[in-house]
């Protein structure tokens, strides 16, 4: 066909042919395909996975904290518990917290939210995670609230005091028991974790129990209480974060406050989802700090940082 002259419309046809003659030729036998090396099969990893971005592989590149020099802040004592943490708290956050001190003498009677929490608890109902923490939290505040006179200065007091409980850490090993761990931050040690914990257990409570006299005996009052009690464990929360001293009781109170709003609040709330104080900001933020105690925990096992009562998942529900 070399040297062929094909005019007008008959030379498309022609070059379209020359090309069908070319591609065929360049295909290969099919004795050769056979022989050919097939593309091996990739197994990709699980949708969760970052490759190098992955928070795994940034920790992976941190050396264990067991391996600090002796003398080091970071180094662990002979059972395995961390030193104790240095925080910084400033006037305004102690201010913060004696206004919130003032706030709860002057909004409720103790022991009427002691009581309506006794009832509670009294019909086997609890917190899903906290729950063997509860009563220890609960003593807490009722220790610490009676100390308080409605004066200024006692509460600024108080209120220090629940700031240098909160910056300690909470030490535990496998043999710990449960009444030992929650020495830490009952009685004299109260913190504002357990304040927040106790006031989710109040919120939860209202939930399930229509009528409490004298605190409520219609629903308007009912679900006043259910906001009260869930913005003063927002507040607490608030003043727990800024410390960064994550642990164990922050995580649950984390978790809890979260549960609370999604019943409260639901997941339609008209607050912003950007809002720390939403359903979603909640959300955001229970996980991300339970990302970042994943990570903290990654040269330990976890069984060495809780107790027995709490090495265990509980998934949540009635």
């Amino acid at each position: 066909m070399e040297g062929q002259v094909v005019p007008g419309a008959e030379q498309e046809v022609w070059l379209m042919a020359v090309s069908r003659e070319d591609d065929a030729a360049s295909v290969p036998s099919n004795a050769s395909v056979s022989t050919a090396t097939a593309i091996p099969f990739v197994q990709y990893p699980n949708p969760g996975y970052l490759g190098s971005f992955s928070h795994t592989t940034l920790f992976d590149q941190l050396p264990p904290q067991n391996n600090a020099e002796p003398g080091t802040e970071s180094q662990q004592s002979e059972d395995g518990r961390s030193a104790p943490n240095k925080c910084v708290i400033d006037d305004i956050c102690i201010n913060k917290g004696a206004e919130l001190i003032l706030g709860l003498h002057r909004e409720f009677s103790i022991r009427s939210l002691a009581h309506l929490f006794q009832k509670w608890v009294s019909t086997g109902a609890n917190l899903a995670l906290a729950g063997p923490l509860t009563g220890s939290c609960a003593s807490a505040v009722d220790y610490t609230l009676a100390q308080c006179d409605g004066k200024y200065p006692t509460a600024r007091a108080i209120s220090k005091r629940l700031f240098h409980n909160s910056c300690q850490p909470i030490l535990s090993n496998p043999e710990t028991a449960i009444s030992e761990y929650c020495t830490f931050f009952s009685g004299a040690n109260a913190r504002w974790e357990a304040f927040g914990i106790f006031f989710v257990a109040i919120c939860r409570a209202s939930v399930d129990i229509p009528y409490a006299e004298p605190l409520y005996d219609s629903e308007q009052p009912r679900r006043r209480l259910q906001k009260l009690a869930l913005s003063y464990s927002d507040q607490c929360l608030e003043l727990c974060l800024p410390l960064d001293c994550m642990n164990d009781l922050q995580l649950l109170l984390q978790y809890e406050n979260f549960i609370s709003h999604s019943q409260v609040d639901g997941d339609q709330s008209k607050r912003s989802p950007s809002d720390p104080r939403s359903t979603w900001g909640t959300d955001e933020h229970s996980r991300l700090s339970l990302l970042a105690e994943t990570g903290r925990c990654r040269s330990l096992t976890l069984r060495s940082r809780l107790p027995p009562t709490t090495n265990r998942v509980i998934p949540y529900g009635p």
